[in-house]
């Protein structure tokens, strides 16, 4: 085959891509049927995608209307046993007050507040004695545990994640056509930029076409590293440089030797563990 013939088009041509540089893809798909009733059935999923000021006020909103429902609550509760009506300080000594010093919405929501954040109670308590106040502080306790637990689970999930780490990994601003060996190649070259190394390196690619019917063909491209014959590089210190051998059953040859090709994109995958965390 002749090396010669070898062009690359795509760099006198501007077309918008399928895939940004960071992995996120460009397609919108129209909304389905059952697409709203899909994510909410993925209420984790859904938490971790979101952007971080979204998901701060959803669990700011989250806590504030749980302050006042048992705000309200502990009212109805206080007005039902008729301890609005009495002086806390000397009360009749048939009546049982089940929130001392609760007077107002306003105390009772400073009460929900000190309940569900445990800082300890103040002049205001609960009394023993009367059993609804029982039964409504232990479901509050339990109702916030795992509200609690649930937030700091995605919170810990989403600071974990390690979606925001593909920002230390550099590739090549473009991939080049060389001779290596005396045979065409594309070559591109990719970076770890942070000081703790990658292991279990594996690359892959996949050619997108768009087909005359507006379709998207897709077909995969292999890649080497240097002389390793295993698909995975041990550990990923310095740049790594891969290779892709144009031969006649290259499925960029033809497309690398016509004068106008149709719309192309190559995406490299890259796939990696990190060495301190051990995750993906």
């Amino acid at each position: 085959m002749d090396a010669g013939k070898y062009r690359a088009p795509l760099l006198t041509q501007t077309r918008k891509r399928m895939m940004t540089k960071d992995g996120h893809s460009t397609l919108h798909m129209d909304k389905a049927r059952g697409a709203c009733l899909a994510r909410l059935r993925d209420l984790w999923g859904c938490l971790i995608d979101m952007q971080w000021r979204w998901m701060l006020f959803i669990f700011s909103t989250s806590f504030l209307l749980h302050w006042l429902l048992f705000a309200t609550l502990w009212y109805v509760l206080a007005d039902m046993n008729g301890d609005l009506d009495f002086n806390h300080d000397k009360p009749p000594e048939n009546h049982t007050i089940c929130v001392k010093y609760l007077t107002s919405f306003s105390a009772a929501f400073c009460f929900a507040v000190e309940t569900q954040l445990t800082i300890g109670y103040g002049t205001m308590y609960p009394n023993g004695d009367c059993a609804r106040a029982v039964f409504l502080l232990t479901a509050q306790m339990l109702l916030g545990i795992m509200m609690e637990a649930f937030i700091t689970g995605v919170f810990v999930a989403k600071i974990a994640c390690p979606k925001n780490r593909i920002f230390w990994i550099r590739f090549t601003n473009l991939a080049v056509v060389a001779h290596v060996d005396g045979k065409p190649n594309l070559i591109f070259r990719v970076a770890n930029t942070q000081h703790t190394p990658l292991t279990s390196i594996r690359v892959s690619a996949i050619l997108y076409q768009e087909q005359e019917n507006n379709q998207i063909y897709q077909t995969s491209v292999d890649f080497h590293l240097d002389g390793i014959n295993s698909k995975e590089c041990p550990i990923f210190i310095f740049p790594l440089t891969y290779y892709h051998s144009i031969t006649p059953s290259s499925p960029l040859a033809a497309l690398l030797q016509q004068e106008n090709p149709g719309h192309f994109e190559l995406v490299v995958f890259l796939s990696a563990i990190h060495e301190g965390t051990g995750e993906v």
